[in-house]
């Protein structure tokens, strides 16, 4: 048996969820992997034996192979009781629902963003080292980092806006299943209004978007925090603010696919908006929900302390 992956020109988020389903099986299951074949902007953050270049490259590698394959697609249709169990144990009903044994002539190929983040996050440590891995990336995230005093709690704050439809009023509801809607700008300036009130001086607020405007501007100056936007690195701007945010001790999070990998990766405190469809499912014991209430959650709050204590103890 063989798995692949169709990787299209989507955001990187919910692209490497499927190139984390490869690594994941191929590490903890021993299984070949077809290259995928790859139509986005990553191609330099991904191994070379995990991806062609098109579906010409694909189609010929399919033709030249001796062994005839049948392909199955593991999207949503196909895998309904799957959706949240780990991405192995995943696999495994889906080849019992197909009657499937293992057999070299199939191929299984990867497809839309489920299962998601909640069938890979017990994995994050060996994926974030994945990425850690390619050609340029160690490099652009130590620059990113030149300067900070990491002594202070270092706080991701991801604005996802650019392809996000316009934010509803703090507060509102957002329509059942969607989650391509940007979170109100002053719901991130209440939270950082109220964590750097919460700890005077030693709180250093990182800021990733796809967006920057003068609000933007604005936002960070008030809190002389740091500003990314995607075109400051020389090469994968994406992956390096994923890894930047992930690198982070806390996040305050956008209802982006971005947010969770960065929560996987490195479990941290992180701060969710409740208006988007509650709490998700990955990183649970870790989340807290806020609008707008008086002071932010006593879990973070305590979290965010901890580290910080923990900090001055390695002085």
């Amino acid at each position: 048996m063989y798995i692949t992956a169709e990787l299209k020109g989507n955001g990187f988020g919910n692209e490497f969820i499927q190139l984390a389903k490869l690594l994941i099986c191929r590490k903890e299951l021993g299984l070949p992997v077809l290259p995928a074949y790859w139509r986005s902007a990553y191609r330099s953050v991904i191994p070379s034996d995990l991806y062609f270049s098109n579906r010409m490259q694909r189609a010929l590698r399919l033709c030249a192979d001796p062994v005839r394959f049948r392909t199955l697609r593991f999207d949503d249709a196909a895998h309904q009781t799957t959706g949240k169990i780990p991405i192995q144990e995943a696999l495994s009903v889906f080849m019992q629902e197909h009657g499937l044994n293992g057999s070299r002539r199939t191929l299984i190929e990867f497809s839309g963003i489920s299962p998601g983040l909640e069938a890979i996050e017990s994995h994050g440590v060996f994926l974030f080292e994945q990425l850690l891995s390619a050609a340029n990336i160690t490099p652009l995230l130590n620059e990113r980092f030149q300067g900070l005093d990491e002594d202070k709690l270092l706080v991701g704050v991801h604005i996802r806006r650019g392809d996000f439809r316009p934010p509803l009023p703090l507060g509102t509801a957002w329509p059942n299943k969607q989650w391509n809607i940007q979170i109100p700008l002053e719901w991130y300036e209440g939270v950082c209004q109220k964590l750097t009130e919460a700890f005077p001086g030693r709180v250093q607020l990182i800021v990733s978007t796809d967006q920057a405007d003068h609000s933007m501007f604005r936002l960070c100056k008030r809190f002389q925090a740091l500003l990314l936007t995607a075109g400051d690195s020389r090469m994968s701007p994406d992956v390096v603010d994923l890894l930047t945010l992930a690198s982070c001790d806390a996040l305050i999070a956008s209802a982006s696919t971005f947010s969770g990998l960065a929560v996987i990766f490195k479990p941290k405190p992180w701060l969710w908006y409740p208006c988007a469809h509650g709490m998700p499912p990955w990183g649970r014991e870790a989340g807290s929900l806020y609008l707008d209430e008086p002071q932010l959650p006593e879990l973070f709050l305590t979290q965010a302390e901890s580290t910080l204590r923990r900090k001055a103890e390695q002085v």
